[in-house]
């Protein structure tokens, strides 16, 4: 574990999925003494030449005590590929084929996504949904209150 710096750096999280297929999360504060938490993956920051998948198995080890055992396809996912490849997708033309229940989060002052495509998507979408609003919010949509909005409505998809 390293002490921030203020500068970015590579970092690698993980998908920890055991075989009954949950997903480890770790509630975690923002800072010392703060109420405001949210729940994440493990993982951090990429230390010297580590590739990213021995350094996301690192930080599972070193904040939960797990030896991770990788299956022979795991690969890591780049997140700038990922933003690329979906640039090429307008999520409201596939919304209307979509049968799962989801939850829509929009902050409304938002200013990565517009509030009207979240819109958009939501109207479109063919499944059950349900809009959380957050009126003053920006991209972080919730944040730290999102959480006790999401558990309940997974719960009730579950029940």
């Amino acid at each position: 574990m390293s002490t921030f710096t203020g500068r970015p750096r590579t970092a690698a999280r993980m998908f920890v999925i055991d075989r009954q297929e949950r997903v480890l999360l770790m509630h975690e504060r923002r800072d010392i003494g703060s109420v405001e938490s949210h729940w994440i993956t493990p993982g951090g920051g990429v230390e010297g030449d580590e590739s990213l998948i021995a350094a996301a198995s690192r930080e599972v080890y070193e904040e939960t005590g797990l030896r991770i055992s990788l299956t022979p396809n795991s690969q890591p996912i780049f997140v700038e590929r990922v933003f690329e490849t979906l640039s090429y997708f307008d999520g409201v033309h596939f919304a209307a084929r979509a049968t799962a229940p989801a939850l829509y989060s929009v902050g409304l002052m938002d200013d990565v996504c517009p509030p009207s495509t979240v819109y958009a998507a939501y109207n479109r979408y063919g499944g059950p949904k349900t809009m959380q609003v957050w009126p003053y919010n920006r991209h972080e949509g919730g944040g730290s209150h999102q959480a006790p909005v999401q558990l309940p409505w997974l719960r009730d998809q579950l029940i």
